[in-house]
């Protein structure tokens, strides 16, 4: 896989950092990997607003990784 531009990178990271400090996310090594890797996906090329990504990452994050299921 080649490096990601910052310009892509960063909202992946700040989804990340923000979605794993929340208080219903199932914290484990194997949920953050999950996490990671849906993100990757729900990113893509990078394109479209910042927050909507976060909310459809979120709703998808709480449907897969919510320990309140």
């Amino acid at each position: 896989m080649k490096p990601l531009p910052a310009c892509q990178a960063k909202p992946i990271l700040r989804a990340y950092e923000s979605l794993t400090r929340e208080n219903w996310f199932n914290r484990n090594a194997v949920t953050e990997r999950e996490l990671l890797k849906m993100l990757f996906t729900l990113r893509g090329d990078g394109s479209g607003p910042e927050d909507a990504f976060y909310k459809a990452a979120e709703d998808e994050a709480r449907r897969r990784f919510s320990k309140m299921r």
